[in-house]
C-alpha cells in the first residue's frame, strides 16, 4: 500500500514538473508566433480593372484619399501612390476611407512581418552589400557581380537575403508595402518615373539613409545619389518596403544602428 502511495505521489510530482516546463515554454512559443505575424494587404492597380498592372500593396487599415470611382474601383491617393483599389477592399467610417481587406478576395495578399532583430540585421546587411557594389559598371540586364542594371541590383541585393523580387523596376512596384517618403528606412526601394505624368517606374534604387540612395546609373554605374539632385527630385515616384517589423518606431529606434526616419500616419486608427 505504501509503495502504491509513493508511486502515486511520484506520478503527481512528475505531472507538475511537466506542467511547469510547458508554462516556461509558452513565452518562447509566443515569441515564435510574433516572429511569424502577418497582415493582409490589398493590391493597388494602375487601371480600374482587375487585369491592370499592380503598382503596390496597401496594408489593412491604411488611410486613403478617394479621388474618383467606378462601379468596381476607387481611384485613390496614398503616400505618393495614385492607383485603383477594388471598392470591396475599402470602407468608409466617420467620413474617412481606409483599406478593409476581405480575406476571400482575389485582391487580398498576405504580408509577413520580419522579427525585429532579424529586420535590423537584414537592413544593415543590405546597406553593406549595396555599398560594396559602388563603382561597378551599368550593364543592361545584368544581375551579377560584374555589373548591374537598376532593378538587377535590387534583385541581387534582396536575393542574397532569400527574398525574390520581381525582375524589372516596373514589376518591383508590387513587391512590399506602400510607405511614405517621410517614413523611409534603410533598405527601402525608392522608385522614379520616366515622365512627370507617369505612374509607372522606370528606375529604382535602395535607400541608404541621410536622404541618399545607391543605384545603378546608366551613365555612371553603381553610385550614391542625393534625393535632392535634379533627376531624383524631378522624377521621384514612391517608396516600397519589403522588410518590415511590427514593433513600434520608438522600440525600433532604440536599437537601430542606421539612419532612419519615423513612420508617420501609416495606418488608420
Amino acid at each position: 500500500m505504501l509503495k502504491s502511495r509513493n508511486l502515486g505521489l511520484r506520478l503527481i510530482s512528475l505531472a507538475l514538473c511537466v506542467i511547469c516546463c510547458l508554462c516556461m515554454l509558452l513565452p518562447v512559443c509566443a515569441s515564435d508566433a510574433e516572429r511569424k505575424q502577418t497582415t493582409l494587404t490589398t493590391v493597388v492597380r494602375n487601371g480600374a480593372y482587375y487585369n491592370a498592372s499592380a503598382v503596390g500593396q496597401l496594408e489593412n487599415g491604411s488611410a486613403v484619399t478617394v479621388l474618383g470611382e467606378t462601379s468596381e474601383f476607387y481611384k485613390i491617393d496614398c503616400y505618393d501612390t495614385i492607383g485603383y483599389v477594388a471598392r470591396s477592399q475599402v470602407s468608409l467610417e466617420n467620413g474617412e476611407y481606409y483599406v478593409n481587406c476581405q480575406p476571400d478576395s482575389s485582391e487580398t495578399r498576405v504580408f509577413t512581418y520580419t522579427d525585429h532583430a532579424e529586420a535590423l540585421r537584414i537592413r544593415n546587411g543590405l546597406l553593406d552589400l549595396a555599398r560594396a557594389q559602388v563603382g561597378k559598371p551599368y550593364i543592361y540586364g545584368a544581375t551579377g557581380m560584374r555589373g548591374f542594371d537598376c532593378s538587377g541590383l535590387m534583385y541581387y541585393l534582396y536575393g542574397t537575403y532569400d527574398t525574390n523580387l520581381h525582375r524589372r523596376a516596373s514589376e518591383q512596384l508590387q513587391d512590399g508595402i506602400v510607405v511614405s517618403r517621410e517614413g523611409m528606412q534603410v533598405g527601402d526601394l525608392v522608385f522614379f518615373r520616366e515622365s512627370w505624368d507617369s505612374c509607372a517606374a522606370s528606375h529604382v534604387g535602395i535607400y541608404a539613409g541621410d536622404n541618399k540612395i545607391i543605384h545603378a546609373s546608366t551613365s555612371r554605374g553603381v553610385i550614391y545619389s542625393d534625393l535632392e539632385e535634379t533627376y531624383c527630385a524631378k522624377n521621384f515616384l514612391c517608396v516600397r518596403r519589403v522588410v518590415d517589423t511590427n514593433v513600434t518606431y520608438s522600440e525600433m529606434v532604440a536599437t537601430t544602428s542606421f539612419t532612419t526616419a519615423p513612420v508617420t500616419g501609416r495606418r488608420a486608427g
